[in-house]
């Protein structure tokens, strides 16, 4: 990212196509007449809005979790558009793609998952209706994180070495029973902390479902 304009003395005689707002187009500009646009990448907003789009194409590794419309539209408030406020414009583009990715993606995997990336995730695993399979091994969960993964839809889930305890293990339990997690086939809880307290729990589900395959 480029946080400065290029030195006088490296600059060069020319034109690039700029966007000129006098004239509501893009036009051939002198280099010499650029002006530095002092807002920080990190609020201008449409750069944060390519941002975003570019998340939403590509497969879910390394946290990159599609951020749902509600949340977009809140975090975009602070962000500033450089010649006119297309705020809505944003906003209505960002949810359309969002609903598209989601209506197509079978496999999440993830990983790396800050607290701002689980707050996505809890807010945009309804909207994967197609969703088969959730791989968020090494990532440090709580219950609460489970149970949303849990009642995703999902039919295999992998959360290993996650930080799962005993409290976390009864929580899921409960998930487990409810009809929300009725098509999981698989669940891979191996390297967590549980001790006979939370393994206990689980125990206690697989012999209510017994088609339900859970590894700790």
């Amino acid at each position: 990212i480029l946080s400065q304009l290029t030195p006088d003395d490296k600059k060069f005689e020319g034109e690039i196509w700029v966007y000129n707002a006098v004239e509501d187009q893009v036009k051939p500009t002198q280099i010499s007449e650029l002006r530095l646009n002092n807002t920080p990448y990190e609020l201008r907003g449409w750069c944060q809005s390519e941002s975003e789009w570019s998340r939403l194409r590509m497969d879910v590794h390394g946290g990159c979790v599609p951020t749902p419309p509600d949340i977009f539209r809140k975090r975009m408030q602070r962000m500033r558009f450089t010649h006119r406020n297309d705020a809505e414009q944003v906003f209505l583009l960002q949810e359309k793609v969002f609903r598209d990715k989601c209506s197509r993606t079978s496999h999440l995997q993830l990983q790396e998952l800050s607290a701002d990336d689980l707050e996505c995730l809890h807010g945009a695993l309804q909207h994967y209706i197609q969703l088969e399979c959730i791989v968020v091994n090494g990532n440090a969960l709580k219950g609460q994180d489970a149970v949303a993964m849990l009642t995703s839809g999902a039919m295999d889930i992998q959360m290993e070495s996650c930080s799962l305890q005993d409290a976390d293990a009864d929580a899921m339990a409960e998930a487990l029973l409810s009809s929300a997690s009725d098509r999981l086939e698989h669940l891979s809880l191996t390297g967590n902390r549980f001790s006979d307290v939370g393994t206990a729990a689980l125990r206690k589900v697989m012999e209510q479902r017994p088609q339900l395959k859970i590894r700790w």
